[in-house]
């Protein structure tokens, strides 16, 4: 397949008498390169984190897509026309008409250190001379646009950082993300540490702390913390992760028993729930034993990856 750079597009549009000019945007922050590639070509989390964008994609390819796109310009949906496309390594390049203006962007990941990923985006606008006179407008226009834009993603980049500093990888690491991989928002792409963590010693939640429904945090946002939400009288455990991509579940309200995903909307029901009528409530995730004892909810890690049990705690609060 022949895929036009960023370059060779503006360079054809010249030889139709075109003029152009060309804004640069920038952000940086503690993320890696994949983490912005997959931001990017990411097709659900558009429709769900970005508030001036609806979006139906029509055509995907491993790193090939095309969209109808509404976006919201001073206050109105404005119909577009997008193709987003791979350039080259840590490269992309997406085109767009509207009315008498032709936008060719390009967007480049530029590693910093390890950890740490430059994100630089090129807008390049082309038209006849005269609708260029409008170029002032339309420089601010995207520059609001983009900081929106980047209000709304650099999260999410952020969030994939902070998992991996605590040793987590993403399905698809060390290659650009295939876009096709990105629709199915029942896939786990959040991949354990390996080396397993070390169990962490977490607190015990008084019953008391639980009332008025608010919930309450155990532990981290990763696989091994968990959030405490009671209902009547029931405790219900649910993940601070979403297993999907990472999304941070703490602040997730519950509708319908589930916590459902900002990022995608994945829902997810609870890990486990306590009986608080049972004569000695226990309940067990896949990671987490959790007994009530003097009103407290004592929560022991059992396990931390495949393959790594730690010991599992008794009703009597010894390990077995």
């Amino acid at each position: 397949m022949v895929k036009l750079s960023h370059d060779a597009i503006v360079e054809r549009l010249e030889s139709f008498g075109m003029v152009h000019r060309s804004v640069q945007c920038t952000t940086e922050g503690e993320y890696q390169p994949g983490d912005v590639d997959w931001n990017n070509k990411d097709v659900v989390h558009r429709n769900f984190v970005h508030s001036r964008i609806s979006d139906v994609v029509c055509v995907i390819e491993k790193d090939l897509q095309a969209s109808i796109s509404y976006q919201t310009v001073l206050g109105m949906p404005f119909p577009l026309i997008l193709v987003h496309y791979d350039t080259g390594p840590n490269e992309q390049a997406h085109f767009v008409t509207a009315l008498a203006w032709t936008m060719v962007t390009r967007h480049q990941f530029i590693p910093v250190t390890e950890t740490r990923t430059r994100a630089v985006t090129t807008y390049t606008v082309a038209s006849t001379r005269f609708w260029m006179l409008l170029w002032p407008v339309i420089r601010r226009l995207l520059q609001i646009n983009h900081r929106t834009l980047m209000s709304e993603d650099t999260p999410l980049r952020e969030r994939r950082g902070r998992l991996r500093s605590w040793g987590y990888t993403f399905r698809g690491d060390g290659a650009p993300r295939d876009i096709r991989a990105t629709i199915s928002v029942a896939a786990n792409n959040l991949e354990f540490p390996d080396p397993p963590l070390e169990a962490p010693t977490l607190p015990a939640v008084p019953l008391a702390g639980l009332s008025g429904g608010a919930p309450v945090l155990v532990g981290r946002s990763d696989h091994l913390g968990l959030l405490l939400r009671r209902d009547g009288d029931r405790v219900l455990a649910f993940s601070r992760v979403c297993p999907h991509e990472g999304a941070e579940l703490d602040d997730v309200p519950v509708a319908d028993g589930c916590q459902r995903c900002p990022w995608h909307g994945r829902e997810l029901r609870p890990l486990a729930e306590l009986d608080l009528t049972a004569t000695h409530p226990e309940a067990d995730t896949e990671w987490h034993h959790l007994e009530v004892v003097d009103d407290e909810i004592r929560v022991t890690v059992t396990e931390t990856g495949p393959g790594r049990r730690v010991g599992v705690r008794s009703a009597a609060g010894s390990s077995a």
